[in-house]
């Protein structure tokens, strides 16, 4: 977390090594739910989150 204050370069390699996990859980997801609908609003609201988070710690 501390690492977080370097220019924005950083930000670009933590982005593509988070996303792999996160389309993993949306796998499992897909697996338990089956739907489509409910899957893209909590794609959609995870990734307005994590540029929030990307935001704040700038």
């Amino acid at each position: 977390m501390g690492s977080c204050r370097k220019p924005k370069k950083v930000s670009k390699p933590l982005l593509n090594k988070r996303w792999p996990r996160q389309y993993e859980n949306l796998r499992s997801l897909k697996k338990e739910q089956g739907h489509l609908k409910p899957l893209k609003n909590t794609t959609l609201i995870s990734w307005v989150f994590h540029q929030r988070g990307l935001y704040k710690k700038r």
